[in-house]
């Protein structure tokens, strides 16, 4: 499996994400996502609209290995029924099963979907092995 950290940052500085330690100090929270690598992760960026994205190394970061920029996008602002809807459209693409770890790792996209779009970035870091 390979980590994702899902982040929105306060700012557009690029040196928060040399450690986890400078990160944490410019974000209100983070998300871990265990995903079985990049295909999975391009399922779930096509599932919330985001398409074309570039991942870029981060060879100064001490924890991250890359970063994928998605300021750009906005993520979906889930209700309920919807975020049952797109899990549903989850586990069909990717096969995998439904368990609380699982729902778990997703539902973040339901509750911080409103204040990470207020934000001046949002990326997703892939963890160094």
């Amino acid at each position: 499996m390979q980590h994702f950290l899902f982040a929105s940052p306060s700012t557009t500085d690029r040196n928060v994400l040399n450690s986890i330690s400078s990160l944490d100090e410019v974000c209100e929270g983070f998300f871990e996502v265990y995903l079985s690598g990049l295909v999975e992760l391009k399922i779930l960026f096509s599932l919330i609209g985001i398409n074309n994205v570039t991942e870029e190394p981060l060879p100064r970061s001490d924890d991250f290995a890359s970063v994928i920029d998605i300021s750009q996008y906005k993520i979906p602002e889930f209700s309920t029924e919807d975020f049952e809807g797109f899990y549903e459209k989850w586990l069909q693409a990717t096969g995998r099963e439904s368990t609380m770890d699982e729902y778990g790792q997703l539902v973040f996209l339901q509750s911080q979907s409103k204040i990470w779009n207020s934000r001046p970035s949002k990326v997703v870091l892939s963890e160094k092995p």
